[in-house]
């Protein structure tokens, strides 16, 4: 009776978050398509509201990709300055966030290439950088989250920008293709094999769902 009465709460309340982040995607949406159309007709006071509301989830995502706080900063500005000087294109953009994760990354990549000189833009992914008090865990000790760290670099630098963009940032399968220019199927097949990995490493029950 109580397992059943606990597995009843569980279900309720996951499905509690699924309608609440729901509402939250469906008002922020809203509030960037207004955003989206004063930048068009050149208000600048809308750029500034977007980089508040953006900024605290792309300078993450650029901090990841760049393992540099002055890099991300960069980065971060160089989008904007380009959001501003092409917002003529946001027409043509389906999504305000996914637009700016896709324009953040492309900077990001362009930095990268003239600091190290090795990766080009659409070719593979940089170094995802994650850190232990960024995992949501059941058991939070030291030693189960360098195990799960230790897990998470067993896999390819794509492997774990893919895991990222689809469990952090909550973007599908088509548009974790989109961003990385690669196709449909090559996500999948990523997802798959980095969640064998995780589960061989004995780690996915440690993760908390």
């Amino acid at each position: 009776m109580t397992n059943a009465l606990h597995k009843d709460n569980s279900h309720t309340g996951s499905h509690l978050k699924q309608v609440f982040r729901s509402e939250l995607s469906m008002k922020q949406g809203q509030r960037s398509k207004q955003l989206e159309i004063r930048l068009q007709k050149g208000d600048v006071s809308a750029l500034e509201e977007l980089y508040q509301q953006y900024h605290p989830e792309l300078y993450l995502y650029a901090l990841k990709l760049t393992n540099s706080q002055d890099l991300a900063k960069d980065a971060i500005q160089d989008t904007f300055v380009a959001i501003w000087k092409y917002r003529s294109n946001l027409a043509k953009a389906n999504s305000m966030r996914f637009y700016l994760l896709q324009a953040l990354r492309n900077q990001c990549l362009k930095i990268l290439k003239k600091r190290r000189r090795f990766l080009s833009i659409g070719q593979g992914s940089p170094e995802m950088v994650i850190q232990p008090e960024e995992l949501k865990l059941k058991d939070t000790s030291q030693e189960t989250k360098q195990k799960i760290i230790q897990a998470l670099y067993s896999l390819s630098n794509r492997q774990r920008e893919i895991i990222y963009l689809k469990y952090y940032e909550n973007l599908d399968y088509q548009e974790i293709a989109t961003l990385l220019s690669i196709n449909y199927q090559s996500v999948v097949n990523h997802v798959h094999r980095a969640i064998v990995r995780l589960r061989d490493a004995d780690v996915l029950k440690l993760l908390e769902r």
